[in-house]
């Protein structure tokens, strides 16, 4: 599990191989009981290339409190996530 600390960066690609259409990523924080608090919603840079990419990234500051958090990105509905990761 990635472990991030205050100061460092939260980043997150996505290749969608066509053109962007404003997918956000929204950062959450997993509780014990299972239960999402969302922290930050998180627009993308695009960045042209033949397949398209998309990336997210967004500064860990002190408003993130210690524990366990997953990253949600909704496109086209449909759902990709990121692996969970600690932060402080």
């Amino acid at each position: 599990m990635e472990h991030l600390i205050t100061g460092d960066t939260f980043y997150l690609t996505q290749r969608f191989g066509r053109a962007h259409f404003g997918a956000k990523m929204k950062i959450f924080k997993v509780h014990p009981d299972g239960t999402l608090q969302r922290f930050i919603t998180i627009e993308p840079e695009f960045i042209t290339t033949p397949k398209g990419l998309e990336i997210w990234r967004t500064p860990i500051t002190n408003v993130y409190t210690k524990g366990t958090y997953i990253a949600v990105i909704k496109y086209n509905g449909e759902f990709t996530y990121s692996n969970h990761f600690q932060i402080n």
